[in-house]
């Protein structure tokens, strides 16, 4: 750690290392650097944080037990020639009394625990330790009291809480607040996989114009690699584990998500941690990246549906950035610079806007302490103010763009409401009433009239109101009686209420795909984290059932007439007579 930290991340000093020296009589233990006389009190301050951090922070078991191998081995090796042994045995005859002893060291050091190590740094590194710094005869002389005060700041950081607030609530969900601001959510289940999230306000919603993709194209690059681990040994390493590190960014919200099989859960952790804290984005995997987003876009250009809900997107939303692009365009991409999206990072990924979910086969006490200690400080930049709501159209608006394809896409829809309004349970059952292969548009333009190959409806919300829309896909010779049919579908949910049996139908369908999208770990710690994220609570998905169930036929008619007013509606058309 020490290694890793003050020399190899920080380049503070010029070599390091530590040893116990343990004779008969207390012994020292001693920690060694070289450095330049002008970073001794940043190398000091970075040094006694490292060993003051090991009072309070527990090894991984991975860490342990490569540790103890070694020291195994290096025992053994001793065993090869008759002056190692000879040497052994008198170390032991003299220090311990008995010649013998090697066994009883062996079991000892077999036996230890991650708590061992704590319990023993909690009785040695004290707020006393001594420093001899020898420097150059004509350098400047260290003073003192610079020391001591390196020592006091470095003592009291490791020993003040790191957490302000913690207890377990709803599902058996442990909650902390960490005193950087960051807050965590850890539930211990039986899952075979041990899933992490962090997710933090970020995403579209905070790009302009001028910056769309930005996002998209940070999270393609943050947690690859950090400076320990290249790109190749931090997959290599993950891998190893049974499992992933990966990051993403959404239209709300960016974060990074772990997966690791349970054995190897604990170590999983442990690169999680240090990935999201120690994450690094070189100039070389920028461009790497920055060349496959290009290349997605291109691709993009060629796909009729996607245009399509682009089309539709911008027209609804004319100045908020849910009318832009996810992944931005091909000049926005190429405009971004390195130091643009590691001062993203910095921005939207400091320790006091996130929340950490973690599910699984593990100890909610020592997730918290593992994160308290591995987290970092708060950082000082205010993240920007949202951006401005657009208001519902007053009248209709249509878009369209021609293609030359042997297709035609058609999206129909509105603006939507938010993911705090009770009105998205009642969108989410009139569109399962709408779309799937027993819903009306289904059954009636595919089946019955053979108007459309696609079809589909969804709502989307967001921390501003999001959109409720339509999809249909179809030849070109039938784009018009497809439209038709569509228009007479929302007059028919506004003017009628849906039947008893399409209700209950609805219902099971979505308590149902629910229950099923909540059968992994991953799924459940990104749930929990986006609820507390968004205000709603980490427990809002166990009630998600009991509140699709009070949608009532009324609340759908009631939402199909607001949502999907006929002056409210925008529509986008592609394809070769558009």
């Amino acid at each position: 750690r020490l290694y890793l930290e003050t020399q190899r991340r920080r380049q503070l000093v010029n070599h390091v290392y530590a040893y116990a020296y343990t004779p008969r009589d207390p012994g020292l233990f001693i920690v060694e650097a070289g450095l330049a006389h002008e970073r001794l009190p940043a190398a000091l301050d970075s040094l006694l944080s490292e060993t003051y951090a090991t009072r309070h922070a527990s090894v991984s078991h991975g860490e342990l037990e490569k540790v103890k191998t070694i020291l195994l081995s290096d025992a053994a090796y001793q065993h090869e020639t008759v002056q190692g042994l000879a040497r052994k045995l008198g170390f032991y005859e003299v220090v311990a009394g008995d010649f013998a002893f090697e066994q009883a060291y062996e079991q000892q050091l077999r036996a230890l625990t991650a708590a061992d190590l704590v319990s023993v740094a909690q009785r040695y590194f004290t707020a006393l330790p001594t420093i001899v710094a020898q420097v150059p005869q004509d350098g400047p002389a260290v003073s003192e009291q610079m020391l001591s005060g390196l020592i006091e700041s470095a003592f009291a950081r490791a020993s003040a809480p790191k957490v302000r607030t913690r207890g377990r609530g709803a599902l058996d969900v442990v909650r902390a607040e960490l005193a950087n601001g960051a807050v965590l959510l850890a539930r211990r289940d039986e899952s075979p996989v041990l899933a992490m999230r962090a997710v933090a306000l970020g995403g579209l919603r905070w790009e302009d114009r001028a910056r769309q993709g930005l996002g998209n194209l940070f999270a393609s690059l943050f947690g690859r690699a950090t400076a320990e681990l290249s790109v190749e040994a931090l997959a290599a390493r993950s891998a190893s584990l049974g499992g992933s590190l990966s990051a993403f960014s959404g239209r709300n919200s960016v974060g990074m998500r772990g997966e690791f099989v349970g054995e190897h859960g604990d170590a999983g952790l442990h690169l999680f941690f240090d990935t999201l804290v120690g994450s690094q984005i070189s100039a070389e995997d920028l461009e790497r990246e920055r060349a496959i987003v290009l290349e997605q876009i291109k691709n993009r250009e060629d796909n009729p549906p996607v245009i399509a809900f682009d089309l539709f997107a911008e027209a609804l939303f004319p100045s908020h950035p849910y009318g832009l692009k996810l992944l931005g365009s091909a000049d926005t991409v190429r405009a971004v610079t390195l130091d643009e999206v590691t001062a993203y990072g910095r921005m939207f990924l400091s320790p006091e806007r996130l929340v950490l979910s973690v599910v699984g086969d593990v100890d909610p006490e020592r997730v918290v302490s593992l994160a308290a200690l591995r987290l970092g400080e708060s950082g000082s930049a205010r993240l920007p103010d949202p951006p401005a709501r657009d208001s519902p159209p007053t009248g209709p608006r249509r878009v369209s763009k021609a293609l030359d394809k042997k297709q035609a896409h058609l999206i129909i829809g509105g603006m939507g409401t938010t993911v705090d309004h009770s009105d998205r349970h009642a969108l989410e059952v009139l569109t399962t009433i709408l779309s799937g292969q027993s819903g009306r548009l289904f059954l009636d333009l595919r089946d019955r009239r053979g108007l459309a190959y696609a079809l589909s409806s969804s709502s989307v919300e967001g921390l501003d109101p999001g959109y409720v829309l339509v999809h249909v896909g179809t030849g070109p010779e039938q784009i018009e009686a497809a439209r038709q049919g569509v228009y007479d579908h929302l007059a028919r949910i506004r003017d009628e209420p849906v039947s008893s049996d399409e209700l209950s139908r609805a219902h099971r369908y979505l308590v149902g795909t629910h229950a099923i999208d909540l059968q992994r770990a991953g799924s459940r710690a990104m749930v929990m984290a986006l609820g507390e994220l968004f205000g709603l609570g980490y427990d809002q998905y166990a009630r998600y059932a009991s509140e699709i169930r009070e949608v009532t036929r009324e609340r759908v008619q009631a939402a199909a007439r607001k949502y999907l007013a006929p002056e409210r509606l925008v529509e986008a058309m592609v394809g070769p007579a558009a």
